[in-house]
C-alpha cells in the first residue's frame, strides 16, 4: 500500500473478503487514490494480525476517523528514520514501495498480479524497474 493509502485507513476499511482479512483501499468519504486501479482489496499480512493490528485498531479511531493519526509527511519520515534505515536497509535509493515490490519481482510473480496488488496502472513499469509508487 502507498503511504497515502495507509494514513487514510479507517476502521471500516478493514473487511473480510472470502474469509480473508483485507484493507479496502477506496475513495469513500473524500479519501483519494493515485488512480482507478488503486481501488482494491489488500490482504492483511498474518504478521500484522500476530503483532496485534486488530487490538490496535479497536483502541484507536471511531468508525469515521483515520486509524493512524499521522500525516503522509510524518509517516514517511517515521518510516524512513525509525524503520527503514535501522531495520531494513541503509540504501537511501530504496523507497517505501521498494520493500514489497522488489521481493515480488525477484520471486518472478507475474507482473499483472503485482500491478493488481500494488494498484499500478501499467504493469510494464514493474518489468522495467521504473515504477513510481
Amino acid at each position: 500500500m502507498r503511504i497515502n493509502e495507509i494514513v487514510q485507513l479507517r476502521v471500516r476499511d478493514i473487511v473480510q473478503h472470502n474469509n480473508v482479512l483485507c484493507f479496502s483501499i477506496n475513495r469513500d468519504d473524500g479519501k483519494s487514490t493515485k488512480n482507478i486501479n488503486s481501488i482494491r482489496l489488500v490482504p492483511v499480512h498474518s504478521k500484522l494480525i500476530e503483532f496485534g493490528l486488530m487490538e490496535f485498531v479497536k483502541q484507536r479511531a471511531s468508525i469515521n476517523k483515520s486509524i493512524f493519526k499521522v500525516s503522509n509527511k510524518d509517516f514517511s519520515e517515521i518510516f524512513r528514520s525509525q524503520i527503514q534505515r535501522k531495520l531494513i536497509s541503509s540504501d537511501k535509493q530504496k523507497i517505501f514501495c521498494s520493500f514489497f515490490i522488489d521481493p515480488l519481482v525477484q520471486q518472478e510473480i507475474e507482473p499483472n498480479i503485482i500491478a493488481q496488488i500494488v494498484g499500478h496502472e501499467k504493469q510494464y513499469k514493474i518489468l522495467l524497474g521504473t515504477y513510481k509508487c
